[in-house]
């Protein structure tokens, strides 16, 4: 039974003022994520109600996201509640059925507020006893969390009145991403409706298939394919009432623009060819105008000449040029028309590989460049209020950026490791959906056995239920083998996610501008150490994800493992010149050089006597032993020959796993007590293969790619 609810309530002892995102109790608020409120909202409204993961997909989500996904925000629900899924008082896991909320419900008058809204704190995050996190004022959290609060609100719900009020670049600070669609295969040229409740994108399954068009009701998950023939149907963009869309038809010797009419219902009812294109070879893009009476696109005459902007009017198909052949290489080949349709944005290839940005006001024909790019973008698209322009940089990664058009300056808005592809701002402003490309990277669990001869045998692989449809890589297991961590881009950016016995939830800990490179397990399973691409080196509680700087006077640090102890950690560093192993006692907080002539990624034996690492300008795996470290006289022994600094070892009680790299790559084993060396496992090239092995050795799990597509992403601000 759904309960209606005002903007302040209680859930059992907290109070819930569902507009600021706030729960408080004893006087103390904290800030939640806003899918974080929409979730404790939704439970609290069908209070005691048995609600299965499908729907809260589709009422909370309102799409089919990963189970990633969801345990995440379940799991961010319980801490923020401090509950335990163990012997919950608020939400309550019931077996392959879904949640439900058992705390009571009820709504609460303003005037019994009685919360210092001045006063906003963080969830208390507690240390494990061998831990050096050290507390934070509670007062200096309480300042910045409402400041960021008050940023992060005023940009995600009046990003038109903010930009209308300023002409100051802006930044997505918390972006939230949600996977609109994840079919196999290819989806690109997303675009959304002006209600912004449809979607529609054009799709392949293989490719050796041509492109279809579908359209995605975003609310009731129903996907209903629009077209169906032999060709490539390319550039939809769907009328502002919603009941036609206009697209490209392409196929050998072929190019038509075609409209498509749509009954109440979103269903296809006929198409038809409204203008021929003059180049066979077309990679043009068209938008309706405000009053869907015309459409404007880019075409050339034949393949030889640059590309122009025309004009369709629909009634009675006649043609205007908007703008003019002129001394072109490439010519005029992507636009945007503004919300109020006066202003017609542009690119311009007078030179390849270099869009030139023109802006053209259609009232008064007067036409200006604003900006040289300096290199190829496509699909741009305006801002609300006009004054800007969201396109991306695929040069390196994928960059969302923001062109003013008053100033021609460009700032950058979000950086991904994925290239963002035809990105499209809604008619909100709140929205930009786009198209990345994912390899589906796997983990993959299996059983090493000996056969009668002692050699090592892999049983048949079996894939780990934490998989999704992106990239899932780099798994490494904690000592006791519950705790997994990997890294993952299923949200949209990668991250570190954390897969225990009761459910999967992401790492949030590292800002987007952290770029993690490796982390190593703790021997308490509950502290990590976390490497970043700008060479420094964090302690992790993965109970309360605090995470701390560990001081290390400045010097670069990379590659870090833990001794068997706990009391010391490995790393590579260059403070000495060139990169040796050093070693950082936790008790005494300092770091001291181990080797001497050169050291990469190390590890430890279980009784921390041996150190096996690799070197930067060496190929091969050497071992030290510990005590004689500190002897001018210490001797290294290399013990294996053809490795790469960077490709991951595994060191056992009697045994060394490592990976090589030629036309395959190779799983290795090598003996300590025989020396020989025996190939377990080869993979592709191109398989992102990263390994970890647990349980005293005796099982592998480790990431393969399967293949390559794409998919369509929402970010909202």
């Amino acid at each position: 039974m759904i309960q209606p609810l005002s903007k302040i309530f209680s859930v059992g002892e907290f109070t819930v003022e569902r507009e600021l995102n706030t729960i408080s109790h004893d006087g103390k608020s904290q800030i939640v994520e806003p899918k974080v409120m929409a979730l404790l909202y939704y439970f609290s409204c069908h209070a005691s109600e048995v609600i299965s993961r499908d729907k809260l997909m589709a009422d909370v989500w309102r799409s089919q996201v990963s189970e990633g996904a969801v345990n995440r925000v379940v799991g961010l629900l319980r801490k923020a509640l401090s509950d335990n899924a163990e012997s919950p008082r608020y939400i309550q896991t019931v077996a392959k059925k879904g949640y439900r909320l058992i705390a009571d419900v009820k709504n609460i008058a303003d005037a019994e507020i009685n919360v210092n809204k001045n006063e906003i704190t963080s969830a208390k995050k507690y240390s494990h006893s061998n831990s050096l996190l050290e507390k934070l004022s509670s007062n200096k959290i309480a300042s910045f969390s409402l400041f960021i609060v008050l940023v992060l609100a005023l940009l995600a719900t009046n990003w038109q009145s903010l930009i209308s009020s300023s002409s100051k670049p802006f930044k997505i600070t918390n972006p939230i991403f949600e996977q609109l669609t994840s079919e196999p295969g290819f989806e690109h040229d997303a675009s959304l409706s002006k209600d912004e409740s449809w979607l529609v994108y054009r799709h392949r399954k293989s490719a050796d298939q041509p492109y279809h068009l579908y359209l995605k009701k975003l609310g009731q998950q129903q996907r209903i394919q629009l077209t169906d023939s032999e060709f490539n149907d390319r550039s939809p963009a769907i009328s502002h009432d919603q009941s036609k869309v206009i697209f490209f038809r392409k196929g050998q010797n072929t190019c038509h623009l075609n409209l498509l009419t749509l009954d109440e219902y979103a269903n296809p009812i006929k198409v038809e060819e409204l203008y021929q294109c003059g180049a066979v070879e077309h990679y043009s893009n068209v938008v309706w105008a405000p009053d869907d009476l015309s459409v404007y696109f880019t075409d050339r005459i034949n393949s030889s000449m640059p590309y122009q902007i025309y004009q369709l009017h629909l009634s009675t198909l006649k043609v205007d040029e908007i703008t003019r052949r002129e001394d072109n290489y490439y010519g005029d080949n992507e636009l945007s028309l503004s919300p109020s349709g006066e202003q017609l944005l542009f690119f311009r290839n007078k030179y390849w590989g270099n869009n030139q940005v023109f802006v053209k006001n259609l009232r008064t024909k007067e036409q200006r460049k604003i900006t040289e790019l300096g290199f190829l973008s496509w699909t741009p698209s305006w801002t609300p209020d006009e004054k800007g322009i969201i396109f991306s940089d695929n040069r390196s990664g994928g960059k969302l950026k923001l062109l003013d058009i008053a100033t021609g300056n460009i700032q950058t808005l979000y950086q991904s490791a994925q290239s963002i592809n035809s990105p499209q701002l809604s008619a909100s402003g709140k929205h930009i959906v786009y198209s990345t490309k994912t390899a589906d990277v796997d983990l993959w669990q299996s059983e090493l056995t000996q056969n009668s001869t002692g050699s090592l045998q892999v049983q048949p692989r079996v894939k780990l239920a934490v998989n999704s449809s992106r990239i899932d890589s780099q798994p490494i297991y904690s000592k006791d083998g519950r705790s997994l961590l990997f890294l993952s881009d299923r949200n949209g950016e990668l991250q570190l996610w954390l897969k225990k016995e009761d459910g999967l939830l992401s790492i949030e800990s590292f800002s987007n501008n952290k770029k993690i490179d490796t982390y190593a397990w703790h021997p308490d399973g509950i502290l990590a150490v976390v490497a970043t691409s700008d060479k420094q080196v964090y302690l992790l509680n993965t109970q309360t994800q605090a995470v701390e700087l560990i001081k290390l006077n400045g010097q670069s640090a990379a590659f870090p493992n833990f001794s068997s102890d706990g009391e010391t950690m490995y790393f590579t560093s260059d403070k000495s010149g060139d990169w040796q192993i050093w070693g950082y006692n936790f008790q005494a907080q300092s770091a001291i050089q181990i080797t001497q002539k050169g050291g990469y990624q190390v590890k430890v034996n279980e009784a921390d006597e041996t150190l096996y690492f690799t070197k930067y300008r060496q190929q091969g795996i050497w071992q030290l032993t510990l005590k004689n470290s500190k002897s001018n006289t210490a001797k290294e022994k290399q013990i294996v020959s053809n490795v790469s600094r960077s490709l991951n070892f595994k060191v056992c009680s009697d045994s060394i796993y490592y990976s090589t790299e030629s036309d395959n790559i190779e799983l290795w084993q090598m003996n300590f007590k025989t020396e020989k060396n025996q190939k377990i496992l080869t993979s592709t090239l191109n398989s992102k293969f990263k390994f970890d092995l647990f349980n005293n050795c005796q099982k592998l799990i480790f990431s393969k790619r399967e293949n390559i597509e794409s998919d369509i992403l929402m970010l909202s601000l």
